[in-house]
């Protein structure tokens, strides 16, 4: 994630978990990139109780819009997925199982595929589509007509 930050236009990631444990490994990263300009957008959960408050603060005060879902009823966000996007068309995206923790960063077991702008436009445009960052409700909205159509 740290090389990815490096060449990153915009940054868009999507979380169930943000753990302080998880955002202090790539801090410094995230706030080098916003303060070269680079936008990064967060949607994440209070879902389970498991976000540290610390860490979406943190974000929030390095300078990243940062999207809550306090709907912890008919909607459980658990997705991951980050994407860093490329003027140049070479964006990349990562989507797995790995919440923003520590253990999920580097000891956990965790599956998470590396998807390339230039093997897969198709899959980096849907999941362009999926996060764009204008509210969470409606995100997660459509994401729910998606399943009950059958194509997510």
């Amino acid at each position: 994630m740290k090389k990815e930050t490096q060449s990153a236009d915009r940054i868009d990631f999507i979380c169930s978990f943000i753990k302080w444990s998880g955002l202090r490994l790539i801090k410094e990263e995230l706030k080098e990139c916003v303060n070269n300009g680079v936008e990064v957008r967060v949607i994440t959960t209070v879902y389970m109780g498991a976000s540290d408050k610390r860490a979406i603060d943190e974000l929030q005060k390095m300078g990243a819009k940062v999207k809550v879902s306090y709907d912890t009823r008919r909607t459980r966000l658990h997705a991951k997925a980050w994407l860093f996007h490329r003027n140049t068309g070479y964006s990349t995206a990562y989507v797995g199982s790995s919440n923003l923790s520590a253990s999920a960063q580097t000891e956990g077991l965790e599956w998470n595929v590396r998807i390339s702008n230039i093997e897969s436009p198709h899959l980096i445009q849907k999941l362009k589509h999926l996060l764009k960052v204008i509210g969470i409700v409606r995100i997660l909205e459509y994401m729910m007509v998606l399943k009950r159509k059958g194509r997510f």
